[in-house]
């Protein structure tokens, strides 16, 4: 198999943790959190599993909430390195490098987990082929009736230069012109150049620059790779009306930031149950 969008985000791992981990930018990750978080069953003895985890935050938020069987994977080696470095001491979690397309390779995960979340994998897949891929390993590691949780690109997406993210020191730089409309399948590119942001990355930092290659794929694609897959009750939703508890910031920068998540048409949540 040729190299994906999944295999360039394996090469981001120190820029990611950079800008997400050690920079005032954690409100972008912690209101995704709440999203996803808010979707799940209210049992905490419940098995997640959150692919393509990253530096693993949301396994964190899940074990601070009291969940204590959560797996993260990865497939970058050093993003799961991240993992088990920041989580030390932290309940419940396992973390693994895997790779999304063929966690149907791994029989511990056969119907093992009453959720899966997969926030930002799908939009890596470079073609429909590596997104059934993807979302068939889902399916395999689901329980029957198990339910499937995320956030991708949105198929509506028209791209916006929200004023409010220069107020932080960021700049969102599309390859699009503003309210450009995406075809099916076209590949994405986005730099966010965080080295203005306040109390983090300033000219000392090595990695002020996240490049993001993504996959824009249309309702109708998702619905059918889903369908394929044997999900069930497929239901796409705005991921904007978050809450944003976070104490470090003012309540200026608190209005600002909620002024910007109320119109962000770029991202939506799914949620999907499998037959």
């Amino acid at each position: 198999m040729g190299r994906s969008v999944s295999d360039y985000d394996a090469e981001l791992t120190e820029s990611y943790k950079s800008i997400y981990r050690d920079s005032s930018l954690h409100w972008l990750l912690t209101p995704l959190e709440d999203f996803v978080c808010g979707l799940l069953p209210g049992r905490r003895d419940i098995a997640v599993l959150d692919v393509a985890c990253g530096v693993g935050s949301y396994c964190r938020r899940l074990s601070l909430l009291g969940y204590r069987n959560i797996v993260g994977t990865d497939l970058s080696q050093s993003q799961i390195a991240a993992c088990i470095s920041l989580s030390k001491g932290v309940e419940g979690i396992q973390f693994a490098a895997l790779d999304a397309r063929k966690l149907s390779n791994v029989p511990e995960f056969c119907r093992r987990f009453d959720v899966v979340n997969a926030s930002w994998l799908y939009d890596s897949m470079l073609n429909e082929n590596e997104l059934q891929m993807a979302v068939n390993s889902v399916r395999y590691c689901l329980k029957s009736g198990g339910i499937h949780t995320g956030i991708t690109i949105n198929f509506d997406i028209r791209p916006s230069y929200p004023a409010e993210w220069k107020d932080f020191g960021i700049s969102l730089l599309f390859d699009k012109p503003e309210n450009y409309k995406p075809s099916d399948g076209e590949i994405l590119q986005t730099k966010l150049d965080a080295s203005g942001s306040r109390n983090s990355i300033g000219p000392d930092r090595k990695h002020g620059l996240l490049k993001i290659t993504s996959c824009y794929y249309s309702e109708a694609t998702y619905r059918r790779v889903f369908a394929k897959a044997g999900f069930k009750h497929v239901i796409f939703f705005p991921a904007r009306s978050w809450q944003l508890p976070i104490s470090d910031l003012s309540e200026d920068e608190h209005a600002k930031i909620r002024r910007y998540v109320k119109t962000n048409p770029e991202m939506i949540g799914f949620l999907a149950v499998k037959s």
